[in-house]
């Protein structure tokens, strides 16, 4: 009894602390990015894939790479410092595409008639795009003039945010508080969506190369641990061939238009790839026990 009474209060804390953040209006890039990465890690992870993601986290912490970038959106092109669990928890749902399969922009269009196929080249697009600006942010944040289009990533977050507009109680779930209204993407810092002036280091390309190209002998082989280690320095010669594809400028750093030429060409379906990629490293344990998913409110 004791012992149900301290969790139970526990609990109640726990609540009350949530419920005061909750109600504070969004002002700031933490408030924003706090909020973004609640509705992400509740609706498009699974309690096994966060269970799991906290077992290996000490594991990928001391490699951020790709995540530290990705994992700051809609400022990945400022990232955080460090990465922290949030962090790789919101990187893993966007490499995933778990945001667009659980929120897919097509429900919140007026115009009707746009059907998967016809928005495959844009979430195609706006993947590689957050992909390069993550590997390269760009060197010019805070020049320039402020615009909706260059917001798109800023709009695209509070959109995901307003999925959620209820906290419930955790033990009476009619109890409910309503969130504050939602604050205007001008109101917040910029995102730079648009800014593509950043440059992608040789290294770091090679690296990418690579997992794509090990992606590809995934997919044609049911044994690609046997195929890689078999084919290992095949695949750094495809590696530095595919390489001379891209157009390097005197320093060896790569643009966007390069790589999204050579992108295209590579890896017609990006998202997929990087699926896949991480698929094995998301794998989930069956010591895992299931926990009823929410329902979205």
């Amino acid at each position: 009894m004791g012992q149900t009474s301290s969790t139970t209060l526990a609990e109640e804390e726990k609540y009350s602390r949530e419920r005061a953040d909750w109600l504070k209006p969004i002002t700031s890039r933490d408030q924003l990015v706090q909020r973004y990465r609640g509705v992400l890690s509740t609706f498009c992870l699974s309690f096994e894939e966060r269970s799991w993601l906290e077992q290996v986290f000490d594991k990928h912490a001391s490699q951020p790479g790709l995540f530290l970038g990705v994992g700051s959106f809609p400022y990945h092109q400022d990232p955080v410092k460090e990465l922290d669990l949030g962090t790789l928890r919101t990187a893993v749902v966007l490499l995933l595409g778990n945001d667009e399969q659980n929120f897919p922009l097509a429900e919140d269009e007026e115009e009707e008639g746009e059907g998967e196929n016809e928005r495959a080249p844009q979430v195609q697009a706006r993947y590689t795009r957050i992909l390069f600006q993550s590997l390269a942010p760009s060197t010019s944040l805070g020049t320039g003039e402020r615009s909706e289009r260059n917001d798109e990533d800023i709009k695209e977050t509070l959109r995901i945010v307003s999925k959620r507009r209820i906290l419930r109680h955790p033990h009476t779930p009619k109890i409910g508080t309503p969130a504050p209204q939602l604050p205007s993407p001008s109101s917040l810092p910029p995102s730079h969506a648009e800014l593509l002036n950043g440059r992608l280091t040789q290294a770091d390309l090679q690296a990418l190369i690579r997992l794509f190209l090990a992606c590809q002998l995934h997919w044609a082989d049911t044994d690609p641990e046997r195929i890689l280690a078999s084919s290992l320095g095949g695949l750094e010669k495809v590696t530095d061939a595919t390489l001379g594809a891209f157009d390097l400028d005197q320093d060896g750093l790569c643009g966007w238009q390069s790589f999204h030429r050579v992108m295209e060409q590579l890896v017609p379906d990006v998202q997929s790839a990087m699926a896949c990629i991480l698929n094995s490293f998301i794998e989930k344990p069956e010591s895992i026990c299931n926990e009823d998913e929410p329902t979205i409110v």
